[in-house]
């Protein structure tokens, strides 16, 4: 072996350990880097758990749904208010404009 195979391998094996030691320290101490997603993931998980829990238990859909009728109910009420002024406001039948 020359100098320059063993200078080559040196520097080689010293950038494969600055290669895993960077990897390892931005993903949270996993050599693939996926250490801290993976607890993210399992945080997003345990959030979307907790809501979808949360919403059925607590009723908040059928207040929603009790609010939506109540506001179909005045709309449908402000419609008829509106069609019979409307309907009063036209002259009758036969009447000179």
């Amino acid at each position: 072996m020359n100098f320059f195979e063993t200078a080559f391998k040196v520097l080689f094996l010293v950038g494969g350990i600055m290669v895993v030691r960077v990897l390892w320290w931005r993903g949270g101490g996993s050599v693939t880097g996926g250490g801290s997603l993976k607890r993210r993931l399992a945080d997003v998980e345990a959030r979307l758990a907790e809501l979808e829990h949360r919403g059925l238990t607590t009723g908040e859909s059928d207040a929603h749904l009790d609010r939506l009728a109540e506001l179909e109910e005045r709309v449908d009420f402000a419609e008829r208010v509106i069609a019979k002024r409307d309907v009063a406001a036209l002259p009758e039948p036969g009447a000179p404009r």
